[in-house]
């Protein structure tokens, strides 16, 4: 461990904002797709994502963390074709890139929450903008933040549009995503 786990407090606002955007979502799913809905996972604990914030030597953005407290990963392909990973998932998949290293960009301060197909949809622990990595040619910056992805989710989901560049489905009571171009 680089330091001592410390639960750090939750930013009122920001738990609650995250809160709505996942209540939209759930929404959603309880309606139209059952099976992603039952698949989501329970909610993630503070001291683990403060045992991984400390093994890593980062902090995990506020809007990261709300949303991890809500559901330790997805438990499906709820945000934009990805499959969203546990605090544990997070610590493990940073361990093995920090080790590996998908390209010359990649460096220690990224958070991976998301694997999206060959690659990661990435937190910047230093800025807190979300990204998506494909592993080649690098990260391209997404939202300006994991609350603002939920939003994008939510809307995506609510008015069938596309959400960055995927549009949601359902097939036999599961969300899918495809690409919208």
């Amino acid at each position: 461990m680089t330091r001592p786990a410390t639960v750090r407090p939750l930013d009122a606002a920001t738990r609650a904002a995250v809160g709505r955007e996942w209540r939209r979502i759930e929404r959603w799913l309880r309606a139209r797709a059952p099976k992603t809905y039952a698949a989501l996972s329970t909610p993630g604990r503070s001291k683990t994502i403060a045992v991984a914030e400390a093994q890593m030597g980062l902090d995990f953005p506020d809007d990261l963390r709300a949303s991890l407290l809500r559901h330790n990963g997805d438990g499906g392909s709820v945000v934009l074709g990805g499959q969203g990973l546990s605090v544990r998932g997070i610590r493990d998949t940073w361990r093995a890139l920090c080790a590996t290293g998908p390209h010359p960009e990649w460096n220690g301060r990224m958070i991976p929450f998301q694997r999206r197909g060959a690659g990661w949809g990435v937190a910047d622990s230093a800025q807190g903008t979300v990204s998506w990595d494909d592993g080649i040619a690098g990260f391209a910056t997404q939202a300006p933040g994991h609350l603002a992805l939920l939003r994008r989710v939510a809307a995506a989901l609510e008015t069938g549009g596309a959400g960055d560049e995927w549009k949601p489905s359902v097939k036999r009571g599961t969300l899918h995503w495809q690409l919208d171009y």
